[in-house]
């Protein structure tokens, strides 16, 4: 039987189907999702990266993603550890830059923390950061 905090991200995942998960309209779907004081991370390479606090924060960080990429998500796998308020997933993602139109496909894996049943800190891990950030420069 799945957890209250793997409920509540299906849940979630289905309100932001098909959307791009850095627009406004799924953010705000989202900010019901999270808890107000919510740490998103990202490699601190990205454009976008580092640690981002609270929901402000989260925006500024999607707002700078995409200024630079546009970004397709596909969780293919998910693994719920209720006794660690944890759920993992496998995601496969494409970048493609907004400047130059170059895409990357890749796996990523998140971990999302959850208290309370809302999303309190997302880690994400990227299999290949060098990948996405050559999608920026233009090829000869």
């Amino acid at each position: 039987m799945a957890s209250k905090n793997l409920e509540n991200f299906l849940a979630l995942m289905a309100k932001v189907k098909g959307m791009d998960p850095t627009s406004d309209a799924s953010l705000d779907i989202m900010q019901d999702y999270v808890t107000p004081d919510m740490e998103f991370v990202q490699p601190p390479s990205f454009p976008h990266g580092g640690v981002h606090g609270g929901r402000d924060g989260w925006r500024h960080m999607a707002k700078t993603l995409n200024e630079n990429w546009q970004l397709h998500i596909s969780p293919d796998h998910m693994w719920d550890i209720p006794e660690e308020d944890v759920v993992v997933l496998y995601v496969n993602m494409e970048w493609t830059a907004q400047k130059t139109g170059r895409t990357v496909h890749y796996p990523t894996m998140e971990l999302l923390r959850f208290k309370d049943g809302r999303i309190a800190r997302a880690e994400i891990f990227p299999q290949d950061t060098h990948a996405v950030l050559e999608t920026l420069n233009a090829h000869d």
